[in-house]
């Protein structure tokens, strides 16, 4: 699990080659409002989010932190 300020990342079971995450608020942990996983059609690990949330600047950039470390652990 990684903890940031805003946001804590859980790497989810998944059977695959590549490592999918669940975001969650620290806030609230139960609560999954997003998913970081692998996309075969864009080659790289993506975001999906849950349509009810807002996301601040500080969230979009620890989101892409954590995309850009995962990328370069993929390389």
């Amino acid at each position: 699990m990684v903890i940031k300020e805003y946001l804590m990342f859980r790497e989810l079971e998944f059977k695959g080659k590549t490592k999918k995450f669940a975001v969650v608020p620290r806030k609230n942990q139960d609560d999954i409002i997003a998913t970081i996983l692998w996309s075969g059609g864009w080659r790289q690990y993506v975001l999906e989010i849950d349509e009810r949330t807002h996301w601040s600047s500080g969230c979009l950039k620890q989101i892409y932190d954590f995309i850009d470390k995962l990328k370069g652990e993929t390389r």
